[in-house]
């Protein structure tokens, strides 16, 4: 289902929407393919506080192009330093990903950083390119886990140490409440109605 039918179908059935990093690849925003008012809220503020609690060093690794603007975003709030792979996809779970070379990093540990996690190809296929580099304790965090067919368990048993995701959907791997983000423009939006 595209997010312009989905957007379609809901639009009638809401009055407002506030919503958390969606993940629009062909619209730039909400405004484009929803009839309501919409609030989008940004968690990496929670990601960069949750990384910069860590006493390790850490390098922040987006996976593709698409998580830059996540990566980047989360590192210059928590200080860390952060690299960009890039992606080929050949289908939906035929996925390539290739680092740049990561060799002043090899002390660090590895942050994947995504906005989803869905099939978790993409986060397979990078946990495999850092660990082709010498990169052996690596964790993960995305903002939503989708996990279709139990991929979490797969990313395990290729020796990803912590995966960490938001509370957007609910999953064991919940670690970042995102209540405190949508208070206030939830409650803005109420008290427009």
């Amino acid at each position: 289902m595209t997010s312009r039918t989905f957007a379609r179908l809901l639009s009638p059935q809401i009055d407002w929407l506030v919503t958390v990093d969606p993940h629009l690849h062909r619209y730039h925003r909400l405004a484009e393919i929803y009839t309501v008012p919409s609030t989008v809220v940004q968690a990496a503020p929670l990601l960069a506080s949750w990384l910069g609690e860590r006493q390790e060093p850490l390098l922040l690794v987006g996976p593709d192009a698409e998580s830059e603007q996540w990566v980047a975003q989360i590192a210059a709030r928590s200080g860390h330093d952060y690299v960009v792979g890039s992606k080929v996809r050949s289908g939906d779970r035929q996925v390539a990903v290739r680092l740049p070379d990561l060799s002043a990093w090899r002390r660090h540990t590895a942050v994947i950083i995504d906005d989803v996690i869905s099939s978790g190809q993409t986060v397979l296929r990078c946990l495999q390119a850092l660990h082709a580099q010498g990169l052996n304790k690596v964790d993960c965090a995305a903002i939503h886990g989708l996990f279709a067919d139990h991929i979490e368990q797969q990313l395990t048993n290729n020796g990803l140490r912590r995966l960490i995701t938001t509370n957007a959907i609910a999953h064991s791997s919940n670690a970042i409440d995102l209540s405190p983000l949508l208070l206030a423009p939830i409650r803005e939006r109420l008290a427009a109605c």
